[in-house]
Protein backbone atom coordinates (compact mmCIF):
# COMPACT_ATOMS: atom_id res chain seq x y z
CA UNK A 1 0.00 0.00 0.00
CA UNK A 2 1.01 4.02 -0.68
CA UNK A 3 2.64 5.37 2.57
CA UNK A 4 3.67 8.72 0.96
CA UNK A 5 5.55 10.54 -1.61
CA UNK A 6 8.49 11.83 -1.65
CA UNK A 7 10.01 14.42 -4.15
CA UNK A 8 11.97 11.56 -6.25
CA UNK A 9 9.73 8.72 -5.65
CA UNK A 10 6.72 6.88 -3.67
CA UNK A 11 7.42 5.16 -0.67
CA UNK A 12 5.10 1.56 -0.12
CA UNK A 13 4.52 -1.25 2.11
CA UNK A 14 4.51 -4.71 1.74
CA UNK A 15 0.88 -5.78 2.15
CA UNK A 16 2.24 -9.03 4.04
CA UNK A 17 1.52 -7.87 7.67
CA UNK A 18 4.16 -9.81 9.04
CA UNK A 19 6.89 -8.43 6.52
CA UNK A 20 5.76 -5.22 5.84
CA UNK A 21 8.91 -3.80 4.10
CA UNK A 22 8.85 -0.38 3.17
CA UNK A 23 10.25 0.21 -0.50
CA UNK A 24 10.84 2.70 -2.94
CA UNK A 25 9.25 2.94 -6.39
CA UNK A 26 10.35 3.64 -8.75
CA UNK A 27 13.89 3.03 -8.33
CA UNK A 28 16.62 5.63 -9.89
CA UNK A 29 17.55 3.41 -13.44
CA UNK A 30 21.42 2.92 -13.56
CA UNK A 31 22.83 5.84 -15.01
CA UNK A 32 20.78 8.35 -12.53
CA UNK A 33 21.64 5.75 -9.75
CA UNK A 34 25.35 5.84 -10.76
CA UNK A 35 25.28 9.75 -11.01
CA UNK A 36 23.64 10.12 -7.71
CA UNK A 37 26.63 7.84 -6.17
CA UNK A 38 29.50 10.71 -7.83
CA UNK A 39 27.47 13.15 -6.46
CA UNK A 40 26.66 12.04 -2.91
CA UNK A 41 29.15 9.38 -1.66
CA UNK A 42 32.18 9.28 -3.76
CA UNK A 43 32.67 12.46 -6.08
CA UNK A 44 36.29 11.39 -6.32
CA UNK A 45 39.06 8.76 -5.52
CA UNK A 46 41.24 11.69 -4.57
CA UNK A 47 38.59 12.75 -2.05
CA UNK A 48 39.36 16.74 -3.05
CA UNK A 49 35.39 17.14 -2.56
CA UNK A 50 33.79 16.31 0.20
CA UNK A 51 31.06 13.87 0.01
CA UNK A 52 27.23 14.81 1.05
CA UNK A 53 26.69 11.56 3.41
CA UNK A 54 29.23 11.08 5.67
CA UNK A 55 30.62 6.97 6.05
CA UNK A 56 30.30 5.32 9.64
CA UNK A 57 33.22 7.19 11.20
CA UNK A 58 35.97 5.02 12.33
CA UNK A 59 35.94 5.04 15.61
CA UNK A 60 31.92 3.58 15.91
CA UNK A 61 33.60 1.02 12.91
CA UNK A 62 36.39 0.05 15.69
CA UNK A 63 33.98 -0.37 17.94
CA UNK A 64 31.77 -3.13 15.91
CA UNK A 65 34.73 -5.20 15.74
CA UNK A 66 35.49 -5.29 19.59
CA UNK A 67 32.01 -6.01 19.59
CA UNK A 68 32.16 -8.67 17.70
CA UNK A 69 35.03 -10.03 19.62
CA UNK A 70 33.78 -9.52 22.58
CA UNK A 71 30.32 -11.77 21.73
CA UNK A 72 31.67 -14.55 19.21
CA UNK A 73 35.15 -14.90 19.72
CA UNK A 74 38.79 -14.31 18.46
CA UNK A 75 38.67 -12.63 14.83
CA UNK A 76 42.41 -13.18 13.99
CA UNK A 77 42.51 -15.28 11.00
CA UNK A 78 39.43 -14.83 9.96
CA UNK A 79 38.44 -14.01 6.45
CA UNK A 80 35.98 -10.96 6.04
CA UNK A 81 34.27 -9.71 3.39
CA UNK A 82 32.78 -6.21 3.43
CA UNK A 83 29.94 -6.30 0.63
CA UNK A 84 29.29 -2.46 -0.08
CA UNK A 85 33.17 -1.46 1.27
CA UNK A 86 33.29 2.25 -0.41
CA UNK A 87 36.68 3.34 -0.03
CA UNK A 88 37.68 0.52 2.52
CA UNK A 89 37.66 1.92 5.82
CA UNK A 90 36.04 -0.84 7.14
CA UNK A 91 38.57 -3.84 5.69
CA UNK A 92 41.46 -1.66 6.80
CA UNK A 93 40.36 -1.53 10.43
CA UNK A 94 39.73 -5.55 10.21
CA UNK A 95 43.38 -6.19 9.98
CA UNK A 96 44.16 -4.14 12.71
CA UNK A 97 41.93 -7.26 14.41
CA UNK A 98 44.32 -9.43 12.40
CA UNK A 99 41.50 -10.32 10.08
CA UNK A 100 42.01 -10.91 6.14
CA UNK A 101 39.39 -8.50 4.51
CA UNK A 102 37.96 -8.66 0.82
CA UNK A 103 35.96 -6.23 -0.20
CA UNK A 104 32.91 -5.62 -2.83
CA UNK A 105 32.26 -2.71 -4.54
CA UNK A 106 30.57 -1.12 -7.57
CA UNK A 107 32.33 2.68 -7.59
CA UNK A 108 35.11 2.51 -9.97
CA UNK A 109 36.42 5.37 -8.04
CA UNK A 110 35.44 3.96 -4.14
CA UNK A 111 37.06 0.57 -5.11
CA UNK A 112 40.61 2.22 -6.62
CA UNK A 113 40.88 4.02 -2.74
CA UNK A 114 40.15 0.92 -1.11
CA UNK A 115 43.16 -1.05 -3.53
CA UNK A 116 45.53 1.33 -2.81
CA UNK A 117 46.28 -0.42 -0.13
CA UNK A 118 47.86 -3.73 -2.24
CA UNK A 119 46.83 -5.98 0.77
CA UNK A 120 43.53 -6.07 0.51
CA UNK A 121 41.36 -6.82 -2.97
CA UNK A 122 38.29 -5.52 -4.03
CA UNK A 123 35.74 -6.58 -6.53
CA UNK A 124 33.11 -4.77 -8.50
CA UNK A 125 30.02 -7.67 -7.73
CA UNK A 126 29.77 -11.06 -6.53
CA UNK A 127 30.11 -12.00 -10.01
CA UNK A 128 33.54 -10.76 -10.58
CA UNK A 129 35.10 -12.09 -7.31
CA UNK A 130 33.78 -15.51 -8.22
CA UNK A 131 35.25 -15.20 -11.40
CA UNK A 132 38.80 -14.44 -9.94
CA UNK A 133 38.28 -16.63 -6.90
CA UNK A 134 36.02 -19.49 -7.43
CA UNK A 135 36.41 -21.20 -4.47
CA UNK A 136 36.01 -17.94 -2.05
CA UNK A 137 34.48 -18.82 1.39
CA UNK A 138 34.07 -16.28 4.47
CA UNK A 139 34.00 -16.24 8.26
CA UNK A 140 32.11 -12.87 8.77
CA UNK A 141 30.52 -11.20 5.65
CA UNK A 142 29.30 -7.43 6.47
CA UNK A 143 26.97 -5.45 5.12
CA UNK A 144 27.26 -1.94 6.91
CA UNK A 145 24.62 0.41 6.23
CA UNK A 146 24.21 -1.04 2.36
CA UNK A 147 21.19 -3.12 2.22
CA UNK A 148 19.14 -0.47 2.27
CA UNK A 149 20.65 0.23 -1.24
CA UNK A 150 20.28 -2.95 -3.34
CA UNK A 151 17.52 -3.46 -5.76
CA UNK A 152 16.30 -6.61 -4.59
CA UNK A 153 18.30 -7.61 -1.36
CA UNK A 154 16.80 -10.82 -0.39
CA UNK A 155 18.52 -12.15 -3.67
CA UNK A 156 22.06 -10.29 -2.86
CA UNK A 157 21.68 -12.32 0.27
CA UNK A 158 21.39 -15.30 -1.26
CA UNK A 159 24.25 -15.27 -3.02
CA UNK A 160 26.34 -13.97 -0.20
CA UNK A 161 24.80 -16.88 2.18
CA UNK A 162 26.94 -19.04 -0.53
CA UNK A 163 30.13 -17.43 0.48
CA UNK A 164 29.52 -18.04 4.08
CA UNK A 165 31.53 -21.19 5.75
CA UNK A 166 29.35 -23.23 7.81
CA UNK A 167 29.03 -21.56 10.98
CA UNK A 168 30.01 -18.16 9.23
CA UNK A 169 28.30 -15.09 10.24
CA UNK A 170 26.33 -12.57 8.46
CA UNK A 171 26.54 -9.11 10.03
CA UNK A 172 23.53 -6.42 8.42
CA UNK A 173 22.93 -3.13 9.74
CA UNK A 174 20.92 -0.86 8.26
CA UNK A 175 18.76 2.25 9.46
CA UNK A 176 15.26 1.75 11.69
CA UNK A 177 12.70 3.23 9.67
CA UNK A 178 10.43 2.37 12.86
CA UNK A 179 12.73 4.71 14.94
CA UNK A 180 11.56 7.65 16.54
CA UNK A 181 13.04 10.18 14.60
CA UNK A 182 11.61 8.68 11.47
CA UNK A 183 8.21 8.69 12.96
CA UNK A 184 8.13 11.94 13.81
CA UNK A 185 9.92 13.19 10.92
CA UNK A 186 8.25 11.24 8.20
CA UNK A 187 8.87 12.41 4.78
CA UNK A 188 11.69 14.26 5.68
CA UNK A 189 13.72 11.69 7.22
CA UNK A 190 17.10 11.40 6.10
CA UNK A 191 16.98 7.73 4.91
CA UNK A 192 13.74 8.78 2.58
CA UNK A 193 15.11 11.50 1.33
CA UNK A 194 18.66 10.03 0.25
CA UNK A 195 17.15 8.89 -3.24
CA UNK A 196 19.84 5.99 -3.40
CA UNK A 197 17.69 4.30 -0.92
CA UNK A 198 15.16 1.71 -2.30
CA UNK A 199 14.28 -0.14 1.33
CA UNK A 200 13.67 1.06 4.03
CA UNK A 201 13.66 -2.09 7.12
CA UNK A 202 11.87 -2.21 10.41
CA UNK A 203 12.91 -5.53 12.97
CA UNK A 204 10.37 -7.52 11.14
CA UNK A 205 11.00 -7.12 7.33
CA UNK A 206 14.60 -7.12 7.98
CA UNK A 207 14.35 -10.75 9.18
CA UNK A 208 11.54 -11.89 7.01
CA UNK A 209 14.24 -10.57 4.39
CA UNK A 210 17.30 -12.84 5.36
CA UNK A 211 14.59 -15.85 5.73
CA UNK A 212 13.89 -15.02 2.02
CA UNK A 213 17.53 -15.22 1.34
CA UNK A 214 17.35 -19.09 3.14
CA UNK A 215 19.06 -18.13 6.41
CA UNK A 216 17.00 -20.25 9.53
CA UNK A 217 14.83 -18.59 11.39
CA UNK A 218 16.51 -20.27 14.61
CA UNK A 219 20.02 -18.79 13.00
CA UNK A 220 18.83 -15.03 12.78
CA UNK A 221 19.46 -12.48 15.62
CA UNK A 222 19.15 -9.14 16.90
CA UNK A 223 22.05 -7.52 18.60
CA UNK A 224 21.97 -4.98 20.44
CA UNK A 225 25.53 -3.87 20.70
CA UNK A 226 26.46 -0.74 22.83
CA UNK A 227 28.44 2.30 20.53
CA UNK A 228 29.44 5.53 22.40
CA UNK A 229 29.58 8.12 20.05
CA UNK A 230 32.25 11.02 20.16
CA UNK A 231 30.02 13.32 19.49
CA UNK A 232 27.48 12.40 22.16
CA UNK A 233 26.57 14.13 25.55
CA UNK A 234 25.49 12.26 28.34
CA UNK A 235 22.06 13.24 28.20
CA UNK A 236 22.18 12.26 24.18
CA UNK A 237 23.32 8.76 25.82
CA UNK A 238 20.94 8.35 28.00
CA UNK A 239 17.95 8.90 26.11
CA UNK A 240 19.72 6.37 23.42
CA UNK A 241 19.74 3.80 26.40
CA UNK A 242 15.85 4.34 26.62
CA UNK A 243 14.95 4.29 23.11
CA UNK A 244 16.75 0.88 22.30
CA UNK A 245 14.85 -1.43 24.96
CA UNK A 246 11.63 -0.06 23.29
CA UNK A 247 13.36 -1.04 19.30
CA UNK A 248 12.73 2.59 18.66
CA UNK A 249 16.75 3.07 17.85
CA UNK A 250 18.26 4.76 15.00
CA UNK A 251 20.05 1.52 13.55
CA UNK A 252 19.28 -1.99 13.26
CA UNK A 253 21.88 -5.04 13.41
CA UNK A 254 21.38 -8.39 12.76
CA UNK A 255 23.81 -11.28 12.57
CA UNK A 256 22.62 -14.76 10.82
CA UNK A 257 24.73 -18.05 10.78
CA UNK A 258 25.29 -19.82 7.20
CA UNK A 259 23.83 -23.17 7.00
CA UNK A 260 24.72 -25.15 3.80
CA UNK A 261 21.04 -26.72 4.13
CA UNK A 262 19.11 -23.88 4.01
CA UNK A 263 17.24 -22.59 0.66
CA UNK A 264 15.99 -19.55 -0.36
CA UNK A 265 12.45 -18.61 -0.29
CA UNK A 266 10.57 -16.32 -3.02
CA UNK A 267 9.79 -13.09 -2.46
CA UNK A 268 6.31 -12.24 -1.51
CA UNK A 269 6.36 -8.39 -1.30
CA UNK A 270 3.71 -6.48 -2.50
CA UNK A 271 2.05 -3.37 -2.85
CA UNK A 272 -1.45 -4.60 -1.97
Amino acid sequence: RLRFLLSHTAVYSCANRRCGLCFASPQLNDSDLLIAYRELYYPGADEKQASAYESTPPAILKQVFQQMEKRFGDLGGKRVLDYGCGTGTLCHISMDFGMLPVGIERDSNARATTTRDKSISAFEDIEDLRRSWPDAKFDVIILWQVIEHLRRPWEELAKLRLLLNDGGRLVVSTPNAACLKARMQKTIWENYQNRTHFYYFSRNSLRSTLEKAGFEAAAIEAQNFHFRYPQHGVLRRAFQNVLVPLRLGGELLFTALGCASAEPRSCVYSRG
